[in-house]
């Protein structure tokens, strides 16, 4: 909305005070969007090829999908656990305090 009543008042500004100028920032905006797109295609390639170096190399044995799974849920049952047992013994030195001084 703004831009269609803006555009027309800033060509005739730029054509005014920089002749030539919007015919150049077309070339090279044109230029910079094809090498972005050749840029952004190489980085998908290569980020794809290390990627699959990654899982065939790095998330094998030990750090497979699977192992990693295992240990991550052993952690949180562990964790789990401890948090009960100091939990459950917080509460019993506060119910034995509690009963002592009554």
């Amino acid at each position: 909305m703004v831009w269609e009543y803006c555009q027309p008042i800033l060509q005739k500004w730029m054509t005014q005070y920089g002749p030539g100028l919007l015919e150049v920032l077309s070339v090279w905006s044109t230029s910079l969007w094809q090498y972005g797109l050749a840029v952004g295609t190489l980085v998908l390639k290569y980020l794809s090829f290390a990627a699959e170096w990654l899982r065939d190399n790095v998330f094998v044995g030990q750090l497979s999908p699977e192992n990693l799974q295992r240990v991550t849920l052993e952690a949180i049952n562990t964790t789990q656990a401890l948090a009960a047992q100091t939990i459950s013994w917080i509460n019993d030195k506060v119910v034995t305090s509690t009963s002592e001084s009554v």
